[in-house]
């Protein structure tokens, strides 16, 4: 799964995999300055 926003600061993207139970996901967010984050997220 790939997410790319354009902010105001500068391109943010996000890289992960759709887990199986398609209701959640896991990845890293890298914002415009480099830094990268572990992300996750579940659908409610």
């Amino acid at each position: 799964m790939l997410m790319i926003v354009d902010s105001p600061q500068g391109v943010v993207t996000f890289k992960g995999v759709l887990n199986p139970d398609e209701r959640s996901f896991d990845g890293a967010v890298t914002y415009h300055n480099g830094q990268t984050f572990p992300m996750v997220g579940t659908r409610r």
